[in-house]
């Protein structure tokens, strides 16, 4: 039996993240990566929409996948003709999800040891039993499965409620309003906690999709038209193969390990509550760990599991702030979201950081509208001034 010091179970953007700072930091353990997909890339599920700070720390690796470069959006809903236009201090771009992932495995391939169309299907101790009936013994293993939390219920012995949505998107050749600018749509017509977006990939063509508790293909369709009623973009002429996956909006636990097995990425949970968007989050976890492993001498010692914890508390923090606006912001009916956007709209807002937004939303409560929402969540709302103190 092959013995490792560190297996990673998952080649998506988390895995393979960890695998790039373990190269970048020079770790010189032995390293396995296992994937149940005999590609790496597959499936798209992702809108690919990034900030200026993802770009910097996944340079160069980034370069080479930006679509489209975007300096603002806008955010609306059905239920008026109102926006809300938001100008990013730093661009967002938006990203090919797939050649980025292909572009990190093919930095990391002369690093470690691969195995694809493998699929772990328990880690017992210092055993994780394959489903080709073969054992693989490591010292640590990471579980970056993405969000199917097959490996996670298994082996923390329980089914947990979490926040989460079904997303559906497809690219569509259409022309945008704007090619420097993505839109947000809120409603409530289709199914609970609905909403949409529209990003331009370049002058002709867009990626539209829709997250909610219940979507569909001709959900998504009747979307499209709206967006065109809307101006938001012109009658499609073409629409590609449609793809999605389910959109986690809870945020990391304090503590995202079980003795020598750690969970990373969606299997963390390590998302931005509030959109779901997870690429620049898996990479700072991944870096901090990649840090913490590779300062350690010995890995059956949990002390890098310390070093981890205390290098990645500020960020956790910092999304926990995050899932508390996300309770307010996606517990809002339309109504309520609709007299928000007709009462702030008209002004010129300024985004200052796209990952780590909070701060932004925060200086919106003085708004008569929000004070209202304020009153209907307040304890929700005390907890959050309670977190900004601290």
């Amino acid at each position: 039996m092959q013995k490792y010091d560190i297996a990673i179970v998952g080649l998506g953007p988390a895995g393979l993240s960890l695998l790039y700072f373990l190269k970048k930091f020079r770790f010189n353990g032995e390293i396995l990566g296992v994937e149940a997909k005999r590609e790496v890339g597959l499936n798209r599920h992702c809108a690919g929409l990034v900030s200026s700070s993802f770009i910097k720390l996944m340079w160069p690796i980034a370069k080479e996948t930006i679509l489209n470069k975007l300096s603002s959006f806008t955010v609306t809903t059905l239920s008026t003709s109102k926006k809300v236009h938001v100008k990013l201090s730093e661009e967002a771009y938006v990203i090919d999800r797939v050649m980025y992932e292909r572009i990190l495995f093919k930095n990391i391939l002369n690093y470690g040891t691969y195995m694809l169309g493998k699929q772990v299907t328990d880690i017992i101790g210092n055993i994780a039993y394959l489903n080709s009936r073969d054992k693989v013994r490591s010292e640590v293993f990471v579980v970056a499965e993405g969000y199917v939390h097959r490996l996670r219920r298994k082996i923390l012995g329980k089914r947990e409620k979490r926040k989460k949505v079904f997303g559906i998107q497809e690219d569509i050749i259409a022309k945008p309003h704007d090619i420097s600018s993505f839109t947000v749509v809120f409603t409530d017509t289709y199914a609970k906690g609905f909403f949409g977006w529209a990003i331009p990939l370049d002058d002709k063509k867009v990626r539209v999709g829709i997250g909610g508790l219940k979507v569909s293909v001709e959900m998504l369709r009747i979307f499209e038209e709206k967006l065109v009623k809307k101006n938001i973009i012109s009658k499609p002429i073409k629409h590609d193969k449609p793809y999605g996956g389910i959109i986690l909006t809870s945020p990391p636990e304090k503590v995202d390990h079980k003795d020598n097995v750690i969970f990373l990425g969606d299997s963390g949970f390590h998302v931005k509550p509030i959109t779901g968007g997870g690429l620049f989050i898996h990479a700072l976890f991944s870096k901090f760990l990649a840090e913490s492993i590779t300062k350690t001498n010995n890995l059956k010692d949990a002390d890098f599991l310390k070093e981890y914890y205390r290098k990645t508390l500020h960020l956790r923090k910092r999304l926990w702030l995050q899932g508390i606006l996300a309770k307010i912001i996606h517990g809002l009916n339309e109504v309520e979201k609709t007299r928000i956007i007709d009462d702030i709209s008209g002004e010129e807002y300024f985004l200052r950081n796209y990952d780590f937004h909070e701060k932004d939303l925060l200086s919106l409560l003085t708004k008569p509208s929000i004070v209202k929402i304020g009153v209907k969540y307040f304890h929700l709302v005390t907890t959050i001034l309670r977190k900004m103190a601290q």
